[in-house]
């Protein structure tokens, strides 16, 4: 809430203060109880204030007095008669309770009060889209996919009403990708088929509601995400052979380019074609930031036909060229790193995994360079070089999570402890790091990693009955995680062994 929002309050409540304060001088009972309400209401919005000053250091007390404070306003202004005033507090009231209680991370008082809000306001799509769109990230946050997606659904109809297209919310534009994803692991193929095509033509709304838009623009993203998570590449050819064409003269033009070539490349197999339109994009557009990527794949469509030192060569201007973007750079690192091990060259690229591995510790490159030393060890069966190199690995995703505790950096490096340990068949030990992960990151992803990797590590392990009952604690602790119908074959497969 802004210092500006903050005094509006303030002069706000005073002006309803002043007024209910000359009314009840008659004596109305009904006046006095809502000078009462409007007192209350006050007294919560001041607290309220107290606690947006730094919510991360506000009082518990405060959160709780606050929201008990809300509630009792919301109760009175039930006793009283119907108003314009009165509703608009009731609604404040109930939306100040939702934000409070998701500020302090309780999902769950958070989703009953956005479901008060829908089921007081059923009508009002100003309110209730909103509150309906909060319930579901709040559900998709908390694995309950199910309630999710219901939320999702009753969200869709309407929402391209509610995206500005020059600068719009990026999560509404998400949210039917997020519908449509939801569904990914469904065993009904028909409710599947449904869900994308309802996130189709959702995006199809919005591409042709609003043209030239930065909303536009993302919309033809996820749109074209959708259609190759469902492996229909024409149609995603289709699609953006018709951006590139509509939007010549457009500042996503490259975006639209770079992304076709890709899908040429990688699904049509059209590799000499999708590197002459990388090629022409550089010429093109020399100074857009989709450069440094487009050269990026370039490099990689030159080592996969062994053409490895003019890959390496562009690989490293690659890497200068994206200071500000380490995560590539890691990439195009890795990448130098494979092309000297797939030629023999180990020391090389043993050089580089090392480098990977200390300049860019936060990126997945540097999480996997150490591992893939080991590995290579194990290959040529240097069972002692291995062995130390396990022991170095372990010690370095330790360091890490030292470094950046309760991080999903963190919980990465604890799952490659785990790998480390299933690597060298120390199973014990490797269920003891997997157990770990759900301690560093103590959210749902955290506990259903350490299911999936526990389950696999007692599968790989011969510990057959303990990995159907993990599976069978997951299914009953998330039944409505798109991995259950694929978990539940699992059981069946390993109770039949």
């Amino acid at each position: 809430m802004t210092f500006l929002q903050l005094n509006m309050f303030r002069a706000l409540l005073l002006a309803f203060s002043l007024g209910l304060l000359l009314l009840a001088c008659s004596g109305d009972p009904v006046l006095v109880r809502q000078l009462e309400m409007e007192k209350r209401y006050f007294e919560a919005q001041k607290i309220l204030e107290k606690i947006y000053i730094n919510p991360n250091v506000a009082d518990a007390n405060d959160f709780q007095l606050a929201v008990t404070q809300f509630r009792a306003v919301v109760k009175d202004a039930a006793t009283l008669p119907p108003t314009e005033v009165i509703e608009s507090v009731i609604k404040g009231s109930l939306i100040r309770i939702g934000q409070l209680e998701l500020t302090r991370d309780n999902v769950e008082a958070a989703v009953t009060a956005y479901e008060e809000i829908v089921a007081r306001y059923p009508k009002d799509d100003e309110i209730t889209v909103s509150a309906r769109l909060t319930i579901g990230l709040l559900r998709e946050r908390t694995l309950q996919y199910g309630d999710a997606i219901a939320a999702y659904a009753l969200v869709l109809p309407s929402l391209s009403d509610r995206i500005m297209p020059q600068d719009p919310e990026m999560y509404l534009v998400a949210i039917p990708f997020h519908f449509a994803r939801l569904h990914k692991f469904s065993a009904d193929e028909s409710e599947r088929t449904h869900a994308y095509r309802r996130a189709q033509e959702c995006y199809q709304t919005m591409i042709a509601k609003f043209p030239n838009s930065k909303a536009g623009t993302s919309a033809v993203s996820y749109l074209a995400a959708l259609l190759a998570d469902q492996n229909q590449w024409q149609a995603l050819d289709g699609l953006l052979n018709q951006q590139i064409t509509k939007h010549a003269n457009s500042p996503e033009l490259p975006h639209f380019i770079y992304t076709r070539a890709m899908a040429l490349h990688e699904r049509l197999g059209e590799t000499a074609r999708a590197r002459k339109m990388l090629e022409d994009l550089l010429v093109k557009f020399p100074d857009h930031s989709i450069v440094p990527q487009a050269r990026f794949e370039i490099a990689r469509i030159l080592l996969a036909q062994n053409q490895n030192e003019p890959a390496r060569q562009m690989l490293k201007q690659v890497i200068e060229m994206s200071a500000n973007n380490p995560g590539l750079a890691a990439r195009a690192n890795e990448e130098i790193a494979f092309s000297y091990e797939r030629e023999g060259r180990w020391n090389d690229a043993l050089n580089e995994y090392r480098w990977i591995a200390k300049q860019y510790e936060i990126f997945p490159p540097a999480l996997n360079a150490l591992l893939r030393v080991a590995e290579h060890y194990v290959r040529t069966n240097n069972e002692m070089l291995a062995s130390k190199s396990y022991a170095e690995a372990i010690a370095y995703y330790q360091g890490l999570i030292n470094k950046y505790p309760r991080s999903m950096v963190a919980a990465l490096a604890q799952e490659h402890i785990a790998n480390c340990f299933v690597a060298q068949k120390r199973w014990e030990e490797a269920a003891a790091a997997a157990s770990g992960i759900e301690n560093i990151l103590d959210t749902a992803l955290g506990k259903v990693s350490t299911y999936l990797l526990l389950g696999n590590i007692y599968e790989a392990s011969g510990q057959t009955e303990r990995a159907v009952k993990l599976y069978n604690e997951f299914i009953q602790r998330y039944p409505q995680h798109p991995l259950v119908d694929m978990l539940k074959q699992k059981v069946r497969a390993l109770t039949n062994l």
